[in-house]
């Protein structure tokens, strides 16, 4: 842009304003409005998807939201400036306590995710830090709108940029750690706890069988996740009949969707087991064993006596069914090397506290190299 500025001393040419002595005439007259609607294009038009005012099931603007995502498709360099926009909006609706608004905002992230997975590293920072927003705020009527977000990131991420990003790692990790808190909630109103257990359950479960967790040093992630499913397994271990119904469980449970459902604990106990389940079958062989010391540790923790043991033979069995062949042995081995570190002179009797664990796990391993197979 070539600008043809003269000081006024040299052309002496003056503009005259309606309110006010003549003036120099402005530098920018000529090209400003093409400057300016360059530069808020992209705002008018994330702008354009809220309805005002907003309605109940608090969706966009279809048609704007289509042509919002056209020129985000036409254009992938600007989903950048989008999802900083977006993040930016989420945090001062947040601030002027208005759920229904970031409601609008997670919603038109969800059909960005949908439409432009190819493109998600241009905007998976302000994804990420927006949802970490909500879950600080502790909003509890944003609780399924944040996790059906997080689902649906976590369907789309390959995790490419999570080794190198150290700050975006940080708030992936830190988003794990808040779901699952909300799978260990313990509040007093029962039916809220159960509901915060199954939002966290499904935000886990949606974590452990996506591409994230095969990034090389997941531990860190893993570490969280597995005493957050296994604690509401707690008690109440599955049996052999219980794999015949996983699978039926499982499609009723996704039926339920995240629009505040009707759960209970049987519920969160099947999406427990199904989590659990889920994280072994993905694993490689440094996740597979890092899973299995971690339950070992969490058993110690939680029943140090490993008593009763008839729960705890039926989880590892369960667990070495759902192991790949070639990492069952991991299990047979971890389980030995467990009862190597124990006084074997000590009685094996149920009544015998911590004496019963040699017997508990021999029969874990006997039970498991036996019914391997579903």
């Amino acid at each position: 842009m070539v600008l043809n500025y003269s000081h006024p001393s040299q052309s002496g040419k003056t503009s005259p304003t309606p309110d006010g002595p003549p003036q120099t005439q402005a530098l920018f007259k000529v090209d400003r409005m093409p400057i300016m609607r360059r530069y808020i294009k992209h705002a008018t038009l994330v702008e354009n998807c809220y309805p005002y005012p907003v309605p109940s099931d608090a969706k966009p603007k279809s048609n704007e939201l289509s042509y919002l995502v056209y020129y985000a498709n036409s254009k992938p360099a600007k989903l950048a400036k989008v999802g900083v926009y977006l993040e930016r909006k989420i945090q001062r609706e947040l601030y002027k306590r208005k759920p229904r608004m970031v409601e609008v905002s997670l919603e038109i992230f969800n059909a960005l995710l949908d439409s432009c997975r190819s493109d998600l590293n241009y905007f998976t920072k302000p994804i990420l830090n927006s949802l970490r927003a909500i879950l600080i705020s502790e909003t509890t009527e944003l609780m399924w709108a944040v996790t059906r977000t997080f689902i649906k990131f976590c369907q789309q991420y390959n995790g490419s940029t999570l080794a190198i990003d150290l700050h975006l790692r940080s708030v992936y990790q830190f988003l794990i750690k808040q779901f699952s808190a909300y799978a260990l909630q313990g509040r007093s109103d029962p039916e809220l706890t159960q509901k915060f257990r199954y939002a966290g359950l499904r935000a886990l479960n949606a974590v452990v069988v996506s591409e994230l967790i095969r990034v090389a040093d997941s531990h860190k992630e893993l570490v969280v996740i597995i005493p957050a499913v296994l604690e509401n397994l707690k008690g109440t271990w599955p049996t052999d009949q219980d794999k015949k119904h996983l699978r039926a469980e499982w499609k009723q449970i996704e039926n339920l969707g995240l629009h505040d459902p009707e759960v209970n604990s049987q519920t969160n106990h099947s999406l427990a087991w199904i989590t659990m389940k889920a994280m072994v079958e993905h694993s490689n062989s440094i996740n597979a064993r890092f899973f299995i010391t971690q339950t070992v540790e969490f058993i110690d923790r939680v029943n140090s006596s490993w008593s009763p043991s008839s729960p705890i033979v039926h989880l590892f069995t369960h667990i070495m069914a759902a192991l790949q062949p070639q990492y069952r042995f991991i299990l047979v081995t971890e389980l030995l090397h467990q009862l190597s570190q124990l006084d074997v002179s000590l009685p094996n009797t149920e009544e015998s506290g911590g004496a019963n664990r040699p017997g508990t796990i021999s029969s874990s391993v006997a039970l498991a190299s036996a019914g391997g197979e579903e």
